[in-house]
């Protein structure tokens, strides 16, 4: 994630101190339900206010799971279709990005791949592969 800030400190002429990061994966609270329905509520917000929208998706496997995670399984996921459609509805896809192992490059490198990330209802939710346990809702409701 570092990397990732520094290019986009160095892409935007910014200087680093004056970069701010909003870290979506330590802003939703695990255990506290109601907190966690609020803080997922506010995630196009955060996503659409937002000058550069950084996607840090190494590939890696998922420490509880063994799945494959990188950009791919980003943009399978409900919530993150969420956060990118909120951010390029404001600002376009000129400054949203992708930060793998090895480079930062564009998030929407094609129209295929925009439209796929723009398609939130298509996309895996948790509550959906756990099979709503416990009765619990869905998040599409």
């Amino acid at each position: 994630m570092r990397s990732a800030v520094e290019s986009v400190s160095k892409h935007a002429g910014v200087p680093l101190e004056r970069v701010r990061v909003w870290l979506d994966v330590v802003s939703i609270p695990q255990k506290n339900t109601g907190e966690q329905k609020l803080a997922m509520a506010s995630l196009p917000t955060f996503a659409a206010v937002c000058n550069y929208f950084v996607v840090v998706a190494p590939e890696t496997v998922h420490a509880d799971t063994d799945c494959k995670c990188d950009a791919v399984s980003y943009r399978r996921r409900a919530w993150c279709r969420a956060e990118v459609m909120s951010c390029w509805a404001r600002n376009g896809t000129g400054d949203m990005y992708l930060s793998t192992n090895q480079t930062l490059e564009p998030l929407a490198p094609s129209n295929d791949v925009l439209a796929e990330s723009l398609d939130v209802f298509s996309g895996e939710l948790t509550c959906c592969s756990l099979g709503h346990p416990n009765g619990c809702l869905c998040d599409r409701e």
